[in-house]
């Protein structure tokens, strides 16, 4: 139980009552207007911050955009050379193995020896060709056979046929590039 004893006049206190409430109700909005202000004010200075930020960034970027519009621009011209350079490795092989072989074919064949064909696929290599006698497609066969640059050196197929009034000795030899 609450007893509460007063002086004042019931009028003077309704008064006071309806001025705590006046207050009251005009304090809190009032309290939550300056907090909105204060933290509008301080979202302004970071927005402005940022934008100051952003603009200095745009003016440092701005002479950067020719340089990376040509480095885009070499990058894909070295993309298109080394996808070129990739194609013709495939094409020619290792490079300079195929000059070594064809002097290493022109040291190593016997004087009635000659070539028709070379094929070179990938390691594999294929070489027909004819000589006046057995003997000398043999010793063909033998000399390419220690060469350095072939491995697995192996003749294939050895016929003798007639040409004209003579008799040929046709060779084949397969080998694989080391």
């Amino acid at each position: 139980m609450k007893i509460e004893l007063t002086l004042l006049p019931q009028a003077v206190v309704q008064r006071r009552e309806r001025a705590s409430r006046r207050r009251l109700l005009i304090g809190v909005p009032l309290v939550t207007g300056l907090l909105v202000a204060v933290v509008y004010v301080v979202l302004a200075q970071q927005v402005a911050a940022a934008r100051r930020e952003a603009g200095e960034t745009e003016r440092l970027l701005a002479p950067l955009r020719p340089v990376a519009v040509r480095l885009g621009q070499l990058q894909a011209e070295a993309d298109d050379l080394e996808a070129r350079r990739e194609r013709l490795q495939a094409v020619i092989g290792r490079t300079g193995v195929h000059s070594a072989l064809l002097d290493e074919l022109a040291r190593t064949i016997p004087r009635n020896a000659w070539l028709h064909a070379v094929v070179v696929e990938g390691a594999g290599v294929t070489i027909t060709g004819a000589a006046t006698d057995l003997s000398s497609a043999a010793r063909f066969a033998a000399a390419l056979g220690a060469s350095p640059l072939l491995r697995g050196v192996e003749l294939r197929s050895i016929q003798q046929v007639a040409v004209r009034d003579r008799l040929v000795t046709q060779f084949q030899i397969a080998a694989r590039l080391r």
